[in-house]
């Protein structure tokens, strides 16, 4: 999915004249669970990733924090860093 997101964000980026592109992940994984009597009342498992993308415009530059890896975003992720 990472990947997918990263490839897709280059071949835009680049249509924008976005020269040079920085990306930092961070990627967390977390477990809660409740114990009530005893007994395991709930377990629950969450995976998140974070991306920081910065991009060089010209003289310019420019980044943006990404939660949502979604395809959809891609064009307005790559305004935000021109902007």
């Amino acid at each position: 999915m990472i990947y997918q997101y990263v490839k897709e964000f280059c071949a835009e980026a680049k249509k924008h004249g976005i020269d040079r592109l920085n990306f930092y992940l961070e990627k967390s994984l977390s477990r809660e669970l409740s114990v009530y009597n005893g007994e395991l009342e709930t377990l629950v498992r969450s995976e998140q990733n974070q991306l920081f993308i910065e991009g060089l415009v010209g003289e310019s530059s420019g980044s943006v924090f990404v939660e949502t890896l979604d395809p959809t975003l891609v064009e307005a992720n790559i305004r935000a860093i021109i902007e």
